[in-house]
């Protein structure tokens, strides 16, 4: 979030583009390029995942139970470490409001030289995500709604009480991240190869945003499982800043309370309703 949020909002209103910033452009380009890759590949290990799940419970839990998760993430990180040590990173323009190869798409649009600074992988790695999400949902969507339906039409109100509480929250989920995702790639596809119109290039800009920055809402939405986990990390956090403050209160109520027994004299004394000091 921090580079297509915060980056991008610096750099509109200072005016940047590569030859403004031409080291810093270079450096915050590195880990953008690089993390598309490990995004939007770990989310097609995720559809793969929750389709496989639906579909053959049996061999999804060959391939990702215990461990083999781990196994997956890894790959996706190295897969992204790739992208970041023989790609060529993106950089910034201002001017056109997104993020290209071509370090000088701002105004040398005739050039033919953009095919040397874009990696083939790159423009493969769009084309596959772009087709092979949905190629993903429309299988998960056929076994979810119209194969089970049919197997149970006769507990029709039954089987959709159950996937509403459960599979469909899941497939929601999963496929609004994966729609997102889908729509970028077709936009980044498109801006890479053609000349767009303005308010493509700004909407692929926004697209991206909001492909680092709905998912953890999506997810509060739609899961319990994270939501109710949220709600009690944030109790105990604020909990144990509450006792720690009570804590300190009343120990500093005690510090004051030895004091004023140390001022005190000796020779106090107390008789009756008298008191001499």
């Amino acid at each position: 979030m921090w580079m297509p949020g915060f980056f991008c909002a610096w750099a509109n209103l200072r005016g940047a583009v590569f030859c403004s910033y031409p080291t810093l452009m270079y450096f915050v380009g590195i880990p953008g390029i690089a993390l598309w890759g490990a995004e939007t590949c770990a989310d097609l290990v995720l559809a793969f995942n929750r389709c496989l799940g639906l579909v053959s419970p049996r061999f999804s839990h060959i391939l990702f139970s215990g461990q083999r998760t781990l196994l997956w993430l890894t790959g996706c990180s190295i897969y992204a470490l790739y992208w970041a040590v023989f790609m060529k990173p993106v950089v910034y323009s201002s001017i056109n409001f997104a993020w290209f190869f071509y370090p000088f798409a701002d105004y040398r649009t005739g050039d033919d030289q953009h095919e040397e600074y874009e990696h083939w992988l790159h423009r493969a790695h769009n084309t596959v995500v772009a087709f092979l999400c949905p190629l993903i949902y429309l299988i998960f969507a056929a076994k979810l709604f119209f194969y089970d339906v049919q197997k149970n039409r006769r507990q029709f109100g039954v089987v959709v009480s159950e996937m509403g509480a459960v599979q469909i929250r899941i497939f929601t989920q999963v496929f609004l991240i994966s729609l997102l995702n889908t729509l970028t790639c077709f936009l980044f596809f498109y801006l890479q190869n053609y000349e767009p119109p303005q308010w493509m290039v700004t909407l692929a800009e926004f697209a991206w945003l909001h492909v680092h920055g709905l998912p953890p809402l999506i997810y509060l939405t739609f899961n319990k499982t994270i939501r109710d986990d949220c709600r009690l990390m944030f109790t105990k956090l604020f909990l144990r800043h509450r006792i720690s403050h009570i804590g300190e209160v009343v120990t500093v109520v005690q510090s004051k309370i030895t004091v004023v027994n140390e001022e005190a004299s000796p020779n106090c004394t107390r008789t009756g309703n008298n008191q001499t000091i």
